[in-house]
């Protein structure tokens, strides 16, 4: 017990829920798209061509969101511990998370001190999390305040010409409610 106790455990896991019994998830079929070809459990997913398929694309308002895309227990890596995560193909059958809490990417917008427990969360127009509502949509998700991410900013140029921009490297939890 003593070297589990001695490695840090993640708690979040991109695409898994954080409340195991408590969220609704609607069932259907992923379409694969150009640039979206595979993704990761985690997305935030689109309707696609058809009732009960979805897709992922460049979202440009609320309402095209028709959830995020929960991770599955019969999709597995194939090696252990898993190296990178699972990613869903054309033709699979999906489940569509559509409210619950849930574990997200983060954009690079968005701002540490501001992801705490009740605070807004926005999708990006490529399906991230942020805390900055200019640009970006709002689908009813909320910050818990639980993060795993490493914020890093850079500083290029001096004086009044320097530019510093932070990128954000990891996840977060939401909760939310579609519907």
């Amino acid at each position: 017990m003593g070297m589990i106790i001695g490695k840090k455990i993640k708690e979040l896991m991109q695409g898994y829920p954080t409340i195991s019994d408590k969220y609704n998830v609607d069932g259907g079929y992923f379409e694969a798209t150009a640039g979206a070809e595979q993704v990761e459990f985690g997305a935030v997913l689109s309707y696609g061509s058809a009732t009960g398929h979805y897709t992922v694309k460049t979202i440009t308002s609320a309402d095209q969101v028709a959830g995020i895309l929960i991770a599955s227990n019969v999709k597995l890596a194939t090696t252990y511990p898993a190296e990178a995560n699972v990613k869903v193909v054309d033709g699979d059958y999906i489940g569509v998370m559509t409210q619950g809490g849930i574990a997200v990417v983060l954009a690079d917008s968005a701002v540490k001190a501001d992801i705490k427990e009740g605070a807004k969360a926005y999708v990006t127009a490529d399906g991230k999390f942020t805390t900055v509502s200019t640009n970006n949509f709002d689908i009813n998700a909320v910050f818990t305040g639980v993060v795993e991410a490493t914020f890093t900013s850079t500083t290029t140029g001096e004086g009044a010409e320097a530019v510093t921009t932070t990128t954000v490297d990891g996840l977060a939890e939401i909760k939310y409610n579609l519907f």
